[in-house]
């Protein structure tokens, strides 16, 4: 049957890289500076016991300022390039995830933040997975009536998907709304690292629509802790 199919309002999920001298460089610092040290930082992760965080790391460590300075730059070209903000972003959390053999993610997303990413910084041949906001949670429960085949649709489409698996590599970036959930399976790899970040506008830019039916927009100062 001839018809058209247009998709509106598409969520962008960017992939970016470092150098690989720029992701040993974070590597070696994670392995001298962090892991195996006394940390207060360090935090064990609830669901699953073989996952470890070490948090606020851009706070703790001056060394890694130059990590922050290109993730912010990074974050910033989504924001305004991709996304069509105008405000500047700043990186207001960061922290390292490193996961022994068969470690998982549960499925998440992040608050307090607009941008959120991962830099995959000793992962081998991975993937993150990419969850649908229509998918049954134990938060919202199932907003479809009718849940769709997850076979192939036979016109290619891929509306029905309630799950996406995006391949990812040592030094990959992965920059995504924060409201996206997302988590990774059980790892195959022993030691898997990578640092996780979030970020928010330096100033809100609200929009609004007056009586007269013109839009008006209104900046608002705020203050962000980094």
């Amino acid at each position: 049957m001839e018809h058209q199919v247009a998709s509106f309002f598409p969520v962008p999920v960017v992939s970016l890289k470092i150098t690989e001298d720029e992701n040993e460089k974070v590597k070696s610092f994670f392995f001298s500076n962090i892991r195996g040290k006394e940390y207060n930082g360090k935090y064990i992760n609830d669901e699953c016991q073989s996952l470890i965080h070490y948090r606020e790391v851009f706070d703790e460590f001056r060394k890694l300022f130059w990590l922050r300075e290109k993730i912010k730059k990074y974050s910033n070209f989504v924001y305004k390039n991709v996304m069509n903000h105008i405000t500047d972003l700043e990186v207001t959390d960061a922290w390292f995830n490193y996961a022994k053999k068969g470690s998982w993610q549960y499925v998440h997303n992040h608050c307090n933040s607009v941008i959120s990413g991962t830099l995959f910084i000793d992962v081998g041949e991975d993937f993150l997975v990419f969850h649908s906001p229509y998918e049954k949670s134990s938060s919202t429960g199932n907003i479809m009536v009718d849940n769709p085949s997850q076979e192939e649709n036979k016109l290619g489409y891929t509306f029905h998907n309630t799950r996406i698996q995006t391949e990812v590599s040592n030094g990959t970036i992965l920059l995504w709304p924060s409201y996206l959930k997302h988590s990774y399976l059980p790892t195959n790899k022993e030691g898997r690292l990578s640092l996780s970040f979030n970020c928010l506008p330096t100033k809100f830019n609200s929009l609004y629509f007056t009586r007269s039916g013109l839009q008006k927009n209104i900046t608002t100062d705020t203050c962000i802790l980094s």
